[in-house]
């Protein structure tokens, strides 16, 4: 699941998971919008705060999806 399917899922918004997760705001919607990667210990955060419903795999661009640093 990715971030964005857990938000609509759980009706979380952005800046509630993000003092969950002790990331910034703007962090977490370029996150949820795939537009940046998360760090390791950023990445375990998300994972254990939605119980391993989002995994490190979904959070980790694709190798032919690299994150965009444009957005």
């Amino acid at each position: 699941m990715t971030l964005a399917e857990y938000f609509a899922e759980t009706g979380i918004k952005d800046e509630a998971f993000a003092d969950k997760v002790k990331i910034s705001r703007s962090m977490i919607t370029r996150l949820r919008l795939r537009t940046a990667t998360p760090s390791a210990g950023a990445a375990m955060r998300i994972f254990d705060a939605t119980n391993g419903n989002v995994t490190l795999a979904e959070l980790m661009p694709l190798p032919h999806e690299p994150a965009r640093a444009d957005a």
